[in-house]
């Protein structure tokens, strides 16, 4: 998440060799940026969404891979966000772990 997702797309371009394909976001927020590494998917950048306070620095937020999205998240002890579906990605949502930490969790489409 970055106040200038052009300029983030450049530097990975440039230092991670990083190739971009680009998805409409519901709700208005600004594209999605899916960053490849030849024809794996390795990140996505985007714009920072309204109501995300501005002294909230640009960040990577890191997904872990788990079986039921939906189970997950009822086992956390927060859920910030979701669990949402997101076409030909997966289902997603933002919790805060038993240690403290901000993690998105994912199960992958397919």
């Amino acid at each position: 998440m970055t106040d200038d997702p052009e300029a983030a797309k450049d530097w990975y371009a440039e230092h991670a060799g990083w190739t971009f394909t680009t998805m409409d976001m519901e709700g208005g927020s600004g594209p999605y940026n899916v960053a490849h590494l030849g024809d794996q998917p390795m990140a996505g950048i985007m714009p920072r969404p309204d109501g995300v306070p501005k002294e909230i620095p640009a960040h990577w937020l890191t997904y872990v891979a788990v079986s039921d999205v939906d189970a997950t998240d009822k086992a956390a002890p927060t859920l910030l966000n979701g669990p949402f579906d997101v076409p030909g990605v997966g289902r997603i949502a933002v919790i805060v772990d038993a240690g403290g930490a901000t993690v998105g969790i994912m199960t992958p489409a397919g």
